[in-house]
């Protein structure tokens, strides 16, 4: 979705709307659409190979260094019990703000493309239902219709190992 579009959106949309209103960047992985709120959004890299960690868990894909920062990288589609895909050149990085432990850190997550960015009204994303115990329901923060695609939206703090989640250390299981 080009900037004009997503601000013709936002045009129709009165202020007592848009308080309720959350701005989504959307990305695939295989047919499958996800989404994160944009404010949780660093930056959008292509795929570059990273340094791999030894004894890391299957989904971490190694760190990067991101103009001094240290970014550990996770591929989604293991992160969510997929299966593992090579990166070809549509493979992109979105770098994230998560809540940590330790404050606020960046974690990248490479998916397969980023496709639009929506304005979704907070009352229409639904709670997800109960997967069973293949997919780690944790890591799902809602459901959400977006244009009539189905979007599953992510709870970014929680994709982080649970060593590093702020939930970890304050046992309060909401982040």
């Amino acid at each position: 979705m080009s900037d004009s579009n997503v601000n013709a959106a936002v045009a129709e949309v009165t202020d007592d709307e848009l308080a309720d209103m959350v701005e989504c960047l959307t990305f695939s992985i295989g047919s499958e659409f996800f989404g994160v709120e944009i404010l949780r959004v660093r930056e959008i890299r292509a795929w570059e190979e990273v340094t791999s960690i030894p004894n890391a868990p299957e989904y971490v894909m190694g760190i990067f260094n991101l103009r001094g920062e240290i970014v550990p990288i996770y591929d989604l589609r293991l992160r969510l019990g997929m299966e593992f895909r090579d990166y070809v050149k549509e493979t992109v990085v979105i770098v994230l703000r998560a809540q940590g432990h330790n404050g606020e850190r960046s974690i990248g997550i490479a998916v397969d493309e980023v496709s639009d960015v929506f304005l979704i009204d907070r009352e229409e994303i639904k709670e997800a239902p109960d997967f069973g115990s293949k997919l780690n329901s944790e890591l799902i923060q809602g459901i959400a219709d977006a244009d009539g695609r189905m979007i599953t939206m992510l709870h970014v703090d929680m994709l982080q190992p649970p060593e590093q989640r702020v939930d970890a250390v304050a046992g309060s299981g909401n982040v």
